[in-house]
């Protein structure tokens, strides 16, 4: 598989361009200053409910599991059960 050996050699050298340009601007100074201030509303009550959603689900995470398992056991049994328990179904 030749063509795809040169398909994953291009996309890395792509990929490695795209993250060297990104590299690049995080550790070089910035030619303007940018002033910062404080986050709109929406925007910080965004981040704390996922922040306690995260802390929620890291010390009680028995839920989560169960929806996990749920929804791989449809996945291997049936799919249309799975598509169901995907869907809350």
């Amino acid at each position: 598989m030749p063509l795809l050996a040169v398909a994953g050699v291009l996309n890395s050298a792509l990929s490695m361009a795209y993250y060297l340009r990104v590299l690049k601007t995080l550790v070089s100074t910035p030619e303007e200053e940018i002033e910062a201030g404080e986050p709109p509303l929406p925007m910080l009550a965004v981040t704390l409910f996922m922040a306690l959603l995260i802390i929620l689900l890291g010390v009680y995470p028995s839920p989560a599991i169960r929806y996990a398992s749920a929804a791989s056991r449809a996945l291997v049994l049936r799919l249309e059960s799975y598509m169901e328990a995907v869907m809350g179904g």
